[in-house]
């Protein structure tokens, strides 16, 4: 993915903006494999200084040496545009597809298709992760376009103002036909989600969740 920077910084903040799912452990990683471009030069440093205008792009799955960025493999599914203003931009995510990059850098996520399709318009435009999806899960995204609106949406979702319904397909006929099942989910650093016990080791990862 390249991204044109928008504003001076330096170069591990623009790859968190990049990468908000990747630790800062495996930014760095990627600056001393070689794997990142400043204009088309490769930087080590994470705090090399880097200027609005400039062009940062990360080599994926691709030896550091040969010093080009990767094709973006496409799936065929198209960006469903929901609802799109000034700030905001919703789209319905497909089952199969990321919400966003984990640490292993796919080049093809939701988030990806988002800033693909804003820059047809605007070359400097950018969006911002407010929530994500799991992968094997469909349905209606809310990206920010502004750095404000992602803070505002993301305030809602951490105080619940938000409302969100799940529908689930399932084969046969359930007995009972209603119920609650209490659980405790965790994702792993791959973004996939797994249910495991109350006494997990990693408990601090883990949250309890209610089905209905």
């Amino acid at each position: 993915m390249r991204h044109t920077v928008e504003h001076d910084a330096e170069l591990l903040a623009v790859l968190r903006l990049m990468y908000p799912a990747s630790s800062s452990t495996k930014l760095r990683k990627m600056l001393t494999q070689g794997r990142v471009l400043v204009n088309d030069d490769v930087v080590h440093r994470a705090k090399h200084s880097v200027a609005s205008g400039d062009t940062v792009d990360v080599i994926v799955r691709q030896r550091a040496e040969e010093r080009t960025p990767p094709p973006a493999p496409r799936s065929t599914v198209q960006l469903e545009v929901l609802f799109e203003d000034e700030t905001l931009l919703v789209v319905n995510k497909p089952h199969q597809l990321l919400s966003v990059a984990t640490d292993r850098l796919e080049v093809d996520t939701l988030h990806s298709r988002c800033v693909e399709y804003l820059k047809e318009s605007d070359a400097q435009a950018w969006c911002f992760i407010v929530h994500r999806l799991d992968r094997d899960t469909s349905g209606i995204m809310v990206f920010a376009k502004h750095q404000q609106a992602k803070r505002d949406l993301q305030q809602q979702f951490h105080d619940r103002e938000v409302h969100r319904t799940y529908r689930a397909l399932v084969e046969g006929t359930p007995t009972p036909a209603a119920g609650t099942v209490n659980s405790w989910l965790m994702e792993d650093k791959h973004l996939n989600v797994k249910a495991v016990n109350k006494s997990h080791p990693q408990e601090r990862r883990r949250s309890p969740t209610i089905t209905r």
